[in-house]
């Protein structure tokens, strides 16, 4: 699992929007495989497993926000060796301003594996730092 925090690109803080830029960076890989994965859902080039299907109605969740998150979001974990190929988890906003989680493959078609809220007690507020087990 590699980490985004290594280049010089700080970003917003999203949910718990402290009114000021985050120290959050993002690796020059993470940046690309975003730019793929956007392309790739710009294209039509997507698929959802059947867990991800059936984990985006069973928590409410339209196409068309996933493929938003998928267009606009944020690479904030990679998995260079899941089951199901290179996949990264992308965090994102709805424009309603719901944040989730997907996570999807990072290949030529992209697989939607699943999709979920973050849980505030596994979270840092950020929603994208994981929270260290004390």
């Amino acid at each position: 699992m590699a980490c985004c925090r290594t280049a010089e690109l700080p970003c917003v803080l999203a949910a718990g929007d402290y009114g000021e830029r985050a120290p959050w960076t993002v690796s020059d890989e993470l940046r690309e495989a975003m730019v793929r994965i956007a392309q790739a859902v710009a294209e039509g080039r997507y698929r959802y497993t059947l867990h991800g299907a059936q984990k985006r109605i069973e928590r409410g969740i339209s196409g068309q926000e996933i493929e938003a998150i998928l267009a606009s979001g944020e690479v904030i974990e990679h998995y260079p060796n899941h089951r199901y190929g290179p996949c990264c988890l992308i965090l994102g906003s709805t424009a309603a301003g719901r944040q989730l989680h997907v996570l999807c493959s990072d290949r030529s078609v992209i697989d939607i594996i699943t999709v979920y809220d973050p849980e505030p007690k596994e979270w840092e507020p950020d929603l994208r730092t994981r929270r260290t087990a004390k």
